[in-house]
């Protein structure tokens, strides 16, 4: 039974992901890295501070200056971390800002957090 559901899962997400394409390799060990167009997903789970599991998506276009709409955000988020579950984009006082060299790979990047 517990097999049965988890190919379900496996098909739910394989149809909610139709279009992307899975490359490889990825930048980060243990993420998965999908292309569609010139959009990019880096998905990643990642222990979070609180000892939280928590779905990391960071979402790029290969254009410079290309941001994603609000629609294609939110297409984004349901298609890799799910429609129910609840997504935040963080953005931290300037007195803790990371340097953004060490957390993107290109300046046109987002990122979006949620409870694995």
């Amino acid at each position: 039974m517990a097999r049965n559901r988890r190919i379900e899962r496996q098909q739910q997400r394989a149809q909610l992901r139709k279009g992307w394409k899975r490359t490889q390799p990825s930048p980060v060990p243990g993420a998965e890295l999908w292309q569609k167009g010139d959009w990019v997903v880096l998905l990643s789970v990642e222990l979070h501070g609180s000892g939280h599991d928590m779905l990391h998506v960071s979402i790029s276009n290969q254009h410079e200056y290309v941001w994603p709409t609000w629609p294609q955000l939110v297409d984004i988020k349901e298609r890799f971390m799910g429609r129910q579950r609840e997504a935040m984009q963080i953005i931290p006082p300037a007195s803790e800002h990371v340097n953004a060299e060490h957390v993107n790979v290109v300046d046109n990047c987002f990122h979006l957090w949620a409870r694995a």
